[in-house]
């Protein structure tokens, strides 16, 4: 199957045009001065402006992150996007098939082979750091074991369970098993549980001494060098056959180092790569195996764009995938997500009643009702007539009339194909319908967090498409057609991510820089007269000395009333007293535990899980009601950076217009010299308020880490009240002998219900100040350089036009003339750029 690929814009004829001529006006400008032999400070300068304005494009790809749970498709996905069967593994049932980040990249300049990949390894100290975590992990769950006489041994908890359920424990066995398959030890998971068995210690020295014998075993045995292995493959089939132990265990009998791998990169010729597009399968961030989740996260942060997938049916209602996408948007701040609802062709309309749900599903199109109204007719129709001829059929039979009876069979064909006809045409439709319903109802939800944009949404069949691109014979057509199964929309969607970013930089670099580049050409060439010097100087340096005072009082605000004043009620004491006595009755339950289930929640700083108990997370149940009394005072956190943005941005901008109407007052006559400095401080206004937009949302981003650390312990290293537990944790962990529940049940408790400072409520409301504070002031001195390096410069580009050209030679006079004669046409080719890129919007 040859698929046309997408119509890019910087394909566009106008935006080639705009393109060149962005390129061509600071080269001329470069040529002109480097072909005269004088140059001076004004020439050097306006030199390096020109070449800065050759930059139109940062460099680098664009990493798009596909996110969503385990047995969603992702991998699949991948598959269709690039048009190959089976680059990215993909399982049956659900079932995760890539515990490892896995990227897809266009070739190398030095590749030696069609298809390539590199796996990347963790560090070694991490690598045995790991082997001992799971091993403590697996002591923790299965051999803790009681601390006292009184208590009830757990260690016959069903493994089986334990790893449906995703325990730290399976993780380890599951992590353990793969790695040493080979060795009898370990040649399943039953043995591997019984090899742990044997340990005496948390972190047995000798288990984990030979298990390190075996990782460097097996490590050399791969020709890993530097932490790194290069795979080479003549086919896309023999790539993946060879990468696939990097991702995943896949053969039992054969070891497999997916659980020290960190990110494995496939490099393989493909136009969507071509355009610089890096494609990356996640492991599913809800995955029962922890190091696949660990994985995710750790790699978003180089994310550029999100594709969060999730099955069709669950698209709407996944709390997990409405988090994916919250996260994403959260994460950048834009139009940087997209959605992928995957089985769009999950539709049985062979099923009772499905056609008639399809027409009366909101947003069902006045047609497409009217057409499946018709087909529906037609298959009731089809219906009664079948049953018609097969009720003759066994008349024929029994009277024996061959002749008739095969009249009728041929019928009875003819409406079984008219049928599968039918049901194909309105299983279409229903698609379309469902896919629509699914689609609005993804935008609505999330239109308002977009800031009004209209989230992209795909609703795809995998399988149908591949079917399209592996062939197909005649008996067995596909159910839908390729434009149906949505893979060539978001192929195209993709694919026009780079020319899109190709396209924001130019409108910029037409809007800002080249005008920028004009007004710095005039001012260096400008041979006019200013009167009333010494007043206008006056003027500009007056205007830098309330920069610093106003973006500090606008910081300092927002600190006081916004963050500071919100928290405040934890340090209460009526309040806090409130939250000891709520933990104290949740401290109460636990020490009803047998002892070694204890145990192994303070080793894990309380957030564990074991048959007995289930999962608990003691942290966010004693934290849940001082949650409850600030979630509703920092919720406006998550919005802050819209009126921090438009408070900074008056602020800065009052200063930039007073001062463009003051030095137009004191000029007088000499006003025209100050126009290209004028329209200089207008682009400036407009470029200083993208900037206090952009470090309104660090801002946002930093408090939103903040909110994390004060409310939520699922991650339990940044979390403030863990950070205040943690030691208390460990010293209760390593308590023994009679009563030991009780004694942890008081140590627990006097910590809990401390005083001052140290009290881990109390804890939480002083680590999130001090964060705070430090966030503000450190965005305080960030924010005040930069807008004080763009004053700077502004001072310095007027005070050029102080300057006098008495003293230039006849060779400089010559030139500025020529520079100055050429502005007029280098302004009307500014503007046939914008008017070009004006155009590009239109097709």
């Amino acid at each position: 199957m040859n698929e046309q690929l997408p119509n890019i814009v910087t394909n566009h004829e106008s935006f080639l045009s705009a393109e060149a001529i962005a390129l061509s006006i600071p080269q001329e400008i470069i040529n002109a001065i480097e072909k005269n032999e004088y140059t001076d400070e004004d020439f050097d300068y306006l030199k390096g402006e020109a070449y800065n304005a050759k930059k139109i494009y940062k460099s680098g790809d664009i990493v798009i992150g596909l996110k969503g749970e385990s047995g969603t498709g992702k991998s699949s996905l991948i598959n269709s996007i690039l048009g190959y069967d089976g680059i990215a593994p993909y399982g049956n049932d659900g079932e995760a098939c890539t515990a490892v980040v896995q990227e897809f990249r266009k070739p190398r300049p030095t590749q030696q082979m069609p298809f390539e990949a590199e796996v990347f390894f963790l560090e070694p100290q991490v690598r045995e750091a790991a082997l001992r975590e799971w091993v403590i992990d697996f002591w923790d769950s299965h051999k803790s074991g009681p601390d006292d006489h009184d208590d009830e041994d757990y260690m016959g908890e069903d493994f089986e369970e334990q790893l449906e359920s995703g325990e730290g424990s399976a993780t380890a066995c599951d992590a353990i098993h793969s790695l040493f398959s080979d060795h009898e030890e370990c040649r399943d998971l039953e043995s591997t549980k019984n090899f742990l068995s044997t340990t005496t210690d948390r972190g047995d020295p000798a288990i984990l001494g030979q298990m390190k014998v075996w990782m460097d075993a097996l490590l050399k045995s791969l020709g890993v060098e530097s932490s790194q292995v290069v795979i080479r493959a003549a086919t896309p089939d023999l790539l993946q056959d060879a990468v696939a132990p990097y991702l995943a265990h896949v053969n039992n009998d054969r070891p497999s180092p997916w659980p020290l791998v960190k990110l494995v990169r496939s490099y393989f010729d493909s136009p969507l790569l071509s355009q610089g597009i890096i494609l990356a399968d996640l492991p599913g961030t809800s995955d029962i195996n922890k190091i696949r989740v660990q994985a995710t996260r750790s790699y978003m942060g180089k994310v550029e764009y999100t594709g969060v997938v999730a099955k069709i049916d669950r698209a709407q209602s996944d709390l997990a995938t409405n988090r994916s996408l919250v996260e994403a948007y959260k994460r950048k701040r834009g139009p940087n997500i997209f959605m992928v609802a995957t089985y769009s062709d999950s539709i049985n309309t062979n099923a009772p009643g499905m056609i008639d749900k399809c027409i009366n599903m909101p947003g069902a199109s006045t047609g497409d009702v009217k057409e499946l109204s018709t087909l529906k007719e037609e298959l009731d129709t089809i219906k009664l007539d079948l049953q018609t001829f097969e009720a003759q059929q066994k008349h024929a039979k029994s009277a024996r009339n061959y002749d008739l009876l095969d009249e009728l069979e041929n019928r009875c064909n003819d409406l079984r194909a008219r049928k599968v006809s039918k049901l194909n045409k309105s299983a279409e439709i229903c698609v379309r319908v469902r896919n629509g319903k699914v689609r609005k109802a993804l935008v609505d939800r999330h239109y308002n967090m977009l800031k009004h944009e209209i989230l992209p949404v795909f609703c795809v069949s995998n399988s149908e498409y591949m079917i399209h691109i592996i062939g197909y014979d005649e008996e067995h057509l596909p159910k839908m057609s390729v434009e149906a199964t949505e893979i060539p929309r978001l192929r195209s969607h993709i694919y026009g991510l780079p020319a899109k970013r190709k396209v924001m930089a130019l409108s910029h670099h037409v809007k800002y820089v080249l005008p920028s580049l004009a007004n710095n050409l005039a001012m260096s060439c400008s041979q006019s007269k200013l009167k009333r010097r010494d007043e206008l100087k006056r003027i500009m340096n007056e205007a830098q000395d309330p920069i610093s005072m106003e973006i500090t009082q606008a910081f300092n605000d927002l600190l006081t009333a916004d963050i500071l004043g919100k928290i405040g009620k934890i340090k209460i004491f009526k309040t806090k007293v409130g939250y000891m006595n709520a933990a104290k009755a949740k401290l109460t339950a636990y020490s009803q535990w047998n002892s070694g289930t204890q145990k192994s929640f303070c080793h894990h700083k309380g957030q564990w899980k074991t048959k007995k108990v289930g999962r608990h997370d003691w942290n966010a149940e004693m934290l849940e009601p001082l949650v409850n009394d600030l979630k509703d005072n920092i919720r406006h956190w998550e919005d802050i950076s819209d009126p921090l943005g438009r408070t900074l941005s008056e602020k800065i901008t009052s200063i930039l217009q007073s001062l463009i109407t003051r030095l137009q007052d004191t000029a007088g006559p000499s006003r025209g010299v100050l126009e290209p400095f004028f329209s200089e401080l207008r682009i400036q206004i407009d470029m200083i308020d993208g900037l206090c937009k952009t470090e309104a949302e660090e801002v946002e981003k930093g408090l939103g880490h903040i909110r994390q650390c004060m409310i939520s312990s699922e991650d339990t290293e940044p979390c403030y009240f863990v950070q205040a537990m943690s030691k208390t944790y460990e010293e209760c962990a390593a308590l023994t002998g009679g009563g030991v529940r009780q004694k942890r049940f008081e140590k627990l408790t006097a910590k809990i219900t401390q005083k001052g400072v140290a009290n881990p409520f109390q804890k939480v409301h002083d680590k999130a100040k001090s964060a705070a504070q430090e966030l503000i002031q450190h965005h305080i001195k960030a924010f005040n350089a930069k807008v004080l390096d763009r004053f700077d410069k502004l001072h310095a580009m007027f005070m050029r036009l102080f300057k006098t050209d008495q003293n230039d030679t006849p060779e400089a006079k010559a030139l500025r003339e020529q520079l100055r004669k050429r502005l007029p046409e280098f302004k009307a080719r500014i503007a046939d750029c914008g008017r070009l890129l004006e155009e590009i919007k239109h097709t």
